[in-house]
This record gives C-alpha cells, structure tokens and sequence, in this order.
C-alpha cells in the first residue's frame, strides 16, 4: 500500500522502494505490490511472430485521460506506443496501474495471444 513518506503531493515517488540485490524478472501474476510505476517492464511470449519474447515498458503518458501508456522495446515494433491505459486502470487515485487491473484485462487491453501466466515481470528500481 502507499503510504504518504513514498509520495509527495504530485503523487511522484519520492523513495526508492526495492532493493538493488532483488531486482530479477519474476512472474507479473505473483507481483506482490497493487500499483505498476513509469520504467516498469514486462516480458511477453507470443506477442509478436518475429520474437520469441516482446519486451514493453510502462511509461508516463502526455495524454490527460490515460495513465501510463506502454512502449514496445524490442523487435522490429521498437519504439512503437502500443496502447494507452484507461482511466480505469488507475490505482487509487494515483497516475500508477493497478496491477491487479492489468492482469484481469491482459487479453483484452494488451495481448489476446499471450497467457498472462507466462509473462514475465521487471520494476523499476528508482520510480521518480
């Protein structure tokens, strides 16, 4: 849960909240948190024909109705916005995504070929 030492009016981090030993892709099911920051990244199988795993990381959106929006990193897609989140996926209040939200709507909002069980999950150490 936030707490308003990790926040400050703006709802910006204003701690870091990991640390630097754990940092290790893990399961975005077995996530414990509730919220997903700007610099996360998730690790999907059969997102794309060409790769065997897609990598896309959540990012701040310039778009007032949205909260972060995600960004393929890799393959022959690099650079390519890929979706903006609804409002709904906020978490609580904040500009963050529920991650409860994103794996109930994984088929829907980010890859209809892709089980949510086998994508893989990294967050962002430093969230500013």
């Amino acid at each position: 849960m936030l707490n308003n030492k990790e926040y400050d009016l703006d709802m910006k981090l204003t701690k870091v909240f990991k640390d630097k030993t754990e940092v290790k892709w893990s399961s975005l099911i077995s996530y414990k948190e509730d919220y997903i920051c700007k610099g996360a990244v998730i690790k999907i199988p059969n997102f794309d024909e060409y790769e065997d795993f897609t990598e896309l990381m959540f990012f701040e959106s310039s778009q007032a109705d949205c909260s972060l929006s995600l960004l393929i990193l890799t393959g022959p897609k690099a650079g390519t916005i890929w979706v903006h989140l609804p409002t709904e996926a906020y978490y609580e209040n904040t500009r963050l995504v529920s991650t409860k939200w994103i794996v109930d709507n994984f088929d829907t909002w980010i890859s209809p070929n892709s089980d949510v069980k086998s994508v893989r999950f990294l967050y962002n150490l430093f969230s500013t």
